[in-house]
């Protein structure tokens, strides 16, 4: 299996620099079948591996360790993923939640999901919080026997976000709208269709600052936008945002 990691590590390797099974075969005078056939079989020697690295310029360990983090996590959805999370809140919501390492504990107890019959979860309703009653505070007593039960991590909050043109290119184009999660951890997630184009990012708390930090976005057709942004609140602020089109927005986040 690390073989088979290794040869698919390197496939993508060569596609993002653009770089086809021909050129590597002129580069090892072999035919392009004969390429073709070896990463098709995965039928590498090391010196082969070496040899293709050296036509890339790919360092070997690049290479390998292209292979350990693309085996290790997933770095980017594809686009039919995202797709499907911005088409369904309950599907976002849930995983904005496991991105923010909620347990599957923690999301039915803060959320209310109705039950069939049989025990599956009618995700055709709508999720809402589960009401919270209001209780008097009492004592903390600390049994030697029971474990204090420790509250869970903040909620996330959704916030929209509208995009106001600054600038002729963003104005051709006119008023956007997005979301943006608030993580309640110093990130957030951020995403907003551009011409059809969903792009998304996320956005990360200055060090230092409370507050304020940077946010970036990308596109599956290559668009790209880098913002700042400023929290009055947990569920209000403010971004000025710039995308790879030339086009600059004026961003207010919340009501």
């Amino acid at each position: 299996m690390r073989a088979v990691r290794i040869v698919e590590a390197l496939k993508r390797l060569l596609k993002a620099q653009g770089i086809t099974y021909a050129q590597v075969a002129a580069g090892l005078r072999l035919s392009e079948a004969g390429v073709k056939r070896m990463f098709s079989r995965r039928d590498f020697t090391l010196q082969r591996l070496e040899d293709i690295c050296r036509v890339a310029r790919i360092g070997f360990d690049e290479l390998a360790r292209t292979a350990v983090d693309e085996h290790a996590a997933i770095a980017r959805l594809t686009a039919e993923q995202e797709r499907a999370l911005v088409s369904d809140p309950k599907l976002m919501l849930v995983a904005l939640c496991a991105v923010g390492n909620w347990t599957f504990e923690q999301i039915v107890d803060t959320y209310a999901i109705p039950i069939a019959p049989d025990g599956t979860p009618l995700y055709s309703a709508v999720a809402v919080p589960a009401p919270v009653p209001m209780q008097v505070p009492a004592p903390l007593v600390v049994s030697p026997s029971a474990p204090a039960v420790l509250p869970g991590p903040p909620m996330p909050a959704m916030l929209q976000a509208r995009l106001y043109p600054s600038n002729d290119a963003a104005t051709r184009v006119g008023m956007l709208s997005g979301t943006v999660t608030n993580m309640m951890t110093g990130k957030g997630r951020f995403q907003l269709d551009y011409r059809g184009e969903v792009l998304v990012g996320e956005a990360t708390r200055a060090p230092g600052d409370d507050h304020g930090g940077i946010a970036n976005a990308y596109g599956d057709r290559g668009t790209y936008m880098n913002c700042t942004y400023r929290m009055t609140t947990p569920y209000q602020g403010t971004e000025t945002c710039s995308l790879s089109t030339g086009a600059r927005y004026e961003v207010h986040l919340g009501s």
